[in-house]
Formats: C-alpha cells, structure tokens, sequence
C-alpha cells in the first residue's frame, strides 16, 4: 500500500503509521513517499522510533520524489491509502493519478469520493466512515485483490477527444454570445 504526495497535518499520516500496528495480515508494507513540512518530518520520524512496533511494516521516502519514481511507486502499491483527516479534501489530484494508473484507493467518505466511485466504478474507491484503521485497510485489501488482473477504473468524459470537443462547444458557445 502506498501514500504518497506532499505530507501535510491533515493527511493522516501519522493515523496511517498507527493503523499499521493493528494489521494482522502477513507480508502487508505501507510505503510512505512524499515532502513534509519540517514539522511533519519530525512527527512522522518520532512514529516510526517509537519501540516495539507490530503490525504492517511502514518504510518512507520523505522527499520531493521525481515523477518517473513516483510512477513506479504507485504501479507497485496494491492499494493508495488515503487518510485524509477532512473528508471535505475529496477533491484530490493523488486519487485521480492513483486511480488513472489502474490503482484502486481507499479514503474517507465524501460526496466528492462517492461521486467519483460513480463514475470509475465502487471496486475502484473503497471509503470508510470513520477513521482509517487497520481493519479497514485489511478489508479494502481483500476486495482489491479480487479485482480482474488488467481491470482499469470507467473514466467517464476525461479522454482527450471529449475533453477538446466540450472546450470547442464553450467557446463556439461564448464567441456566439458575444455577438
């Protein structure tokens, strides 16, 4: 499993390093990749130094990581995780890269998420209503690898041939307006 992109307070990464602790599914490894603030640097560090972890393995990659890394590091991930402690932050470019690189993701409930799963498909958004935790992260896991090998989200409207042709009608639209 995978987080990845700036990390930030509202991210849940320290609540995702915490669940880990309560996986009790062999071979599980939550991968951490992104730029923190230095206080965050700081936070996520202190979680991780604290003995006698169990659970999922965590490993991280605090940096501004270049994109074809960040590509590889998502085409390995399983599952994005998500934790974002604001279910109002739904609207989020790490879902949409996730999931336009055929990788599902789990998140907190929002309209946004729910909207989307509309869209792409519910095996491909798996939310919770409460805050990520170790059983969810288990469940949403399972559920994914029941997916078709080669099974892609349903991107309704966002290929480049209906994006060009709903731009051509707005300015055909706006140009006509104006006269």
């Amino acid at each position: 499993m995978l987080l990845f992109g700036k990390i930030r307070p509202y991210k849940g990464v320290v609540e995702l390093i915490r669940a880990a602790e309560d996986i009790t599914a062999p071979g599980v490894e939550i991968r951490i990749v992104g730029h923190p603030t230095p206080a965050m640097r700081v936070e996520v560090e202190s979680e991780l130094a604290k003995p006698a972890r169990r659970g999922a393995q965590v490993s991280v990659d605090l940096r501004m990581v270049p994109d074809r890394e960040l590509v590889r590091e998502i085409l390995r991930a399983e599952l994005i995780v998500l934790p974002y402690q604001n279910a109002g932050n739904g609207n989020s470019g790490v879902a949409m890269l996730a999931l336009s690189l055929d990788r599902p993701i789990l998140t907190p409930r929002s309209c946004v998420m729910e909207r989307l799963a509309e869209e792409v498909g519910a095996q491909w958004i798996h939310m919770t209503d409460s805050d990520i935790s170790g059983t969810e992260i288990e469940s949403a896991l399972a559920r994914v690898r029941e997916l078709p090998l080669g099974a892609s989200p349903r991107f309704i409207g966002r290929d480049w041939p209906t994006i060009a042709s709903s731009y051509a009608e707005v300015f055909r639209t706006a140009a006509s307006d104006a006269l």
